[in-house]
């Protein structure tokens, strides 16, 4: 038999596997491990596709305003994880919100299993990296040992909200000092640590973060010029993490609910109202205008407006509808009618209010990664680019000696 000739790659890899070192690694990790954030059009924003959001082995942050459900969003993901993957949660409060029995009740009702879930607090950016080192360490050692163990989640609410050992020592002390920008530096640097410590391991990270306001204003409208918030913390954090999602907030009242189990519900305590009761407006829940600041698998700057009733938490599909249009996936055809092609290929015309008996068949006949036709596309230019290289080849073969025509 023959023997087969080894490529350069082959050469190369077998080469670069005899560093020592616990951080390389040769060839791609083929980690396909996602979680759901709990809403459709949110997971397709972040992630291209409608049943995934963020992807194990990497570290997200959630950057958002006071109330913009930034925590929720992250209980979500580890409930779904819980849910879906068997997952265990490390949930690290740094800001003590939810270290009393509210927040037990807190989380079970965002569907948090307890059972699944490690509950710490701690107050400096030292102790947060310590915990998913050692927690890191952990699964190493049980991988090397070829030990089960389950995916894990880890949440840190908040990044915002942890201190410096510099901070917590004049804290201590009773002083006051500025810190010339050292909390922004370390923070960056421990989501940049993180980054690393789970990298190829079935470790999902997800921090919070806080906004301030933009205070750039348009001299002759007074409007503020760009998004409503701006991230804080430097863009070292936006650099080093694998993913952002920014949350802002809008007040929701009751006409404005797509839910049909929470119009209901407040129906029925509409019709319990007296006349002047029923003249007052009523905030009935949140509506977050989430918009994707960093994703390596979908397009940025995207914006979906999400609703949250008080009475039933996230709406899973809240915010598809208009999604569907802005793809192409639903097309207005005419004034109050609109189209879409099934999986089979046959155009339907529906209105707007029978969007929820379509759904399934509207997901159904959708693509299901918007990355597919890029993906498609690369293909083409690469097999285009085998077959310009054979013919190369072949006319370089064609003009050697003895190989005249």
């Amino acid at each position: 038999m023959p023997k087969v000739k080894k490529t350069f790659r082959h050469r190369l890899e077998a080469t670069l596997t005899t560093i020592q070192s616990p951080t390389l690694r040769v060839g791609f990790t083929h980690l396909d491990l996602w979680a759901d954030l709990g809403n459709l059009a949110l997971n397709r924003m972040m992630s291209g596709r409608f049943d995934r959001g963020f992807l194990f082995g990497r570290n997200y942050v959630i950057y958002g305003e006071s109330g913009s459900a930034k925590s929720l969003v992250a209980a979500y993901v580890a409930a779904y994880c819980q849910r879906q993957h068997g997952a265990h949660v490390l949930w690290i409060d740094v800001e003590k919100a939810t270290d009393d029995a509210a927040g037990e009740k807190w989380l079970r009702n965002a569907g948090v299993i307890l059972d699944q879930l490690t509950y710490t607090t701690c107050a400096k950016l030292s102790e947060i990296k310590a915990h998913i080192a050692k927690m890191v360490d952990l699964a190493r050692s049980l991988q090397e040992a070829k030990e089960d163990y389950p995916p894990i989640v880890v949440v840190v609410d908040s990044w915002a909200a942890a201190m410096t050992d510099t901070q917590w020592k004049d804290a201590l002390a009773g002083d006051h000092k500025g810190d010339q920008g050292q909390k922004a530096k370390q923070t960056g640097d421990v989501i940049l640590a993180t980054t690393h410590l789970v990298h190829g391991l079935p470790i999902l990270v997800v921090g919070i973060q806080h906004v301030m306001d933009n205070q750039e204003k348009n001299p002759k409208t007074g409007r503020v010029m760009g998004r409503k918030h701006l991230t804080t913390g430097g863009n070292k954090q936006i650099y080093f993490a694998s993913g952002c999602l920014l949350l802002s907030k809008k007040e929701m009242k009751a006409d404005a609910l797509e839910s049909q189990e929470a119009i209901e519900h407040y129906k029925k305590i509409s019709d319990g109202l007296t006349a002047e009761l029923k003249r007052r407006t009523r905030t009935v829940g949140i509506t977050a205008v989430a918009e994707s600041l960093k994703s390596r698998v979908s397009k940025p700057f995207e914006r979906v407006e999400v609703q949250i009733p008080y009475f039933t938490g996230m709406d899973r599909y809240s915010g598809l509808w208009d999604w569907l249009l802005l793809e192409g996936t639903v097309v207005n055809t005419s004034p109050g009618w609109y189209a879409y092609q099934t999986k089979e290929g046959r155009t339907v015309k529906i209105h707007s209010s029978d969007f929820e008996q379509h759904r399934e068949a509207i997901l159904a006949g959708a693509p299901l990664d918007l990355s597919d036709k890029s993906k498609e596309s690369d293909d083409a230019n690469i097999a285009g680019e085998d077959e310009a290289e054979r013919s190369k080849a072949s006319n370089a073969r064609s003009e050697e000696p003895g190989n005249d025509a």
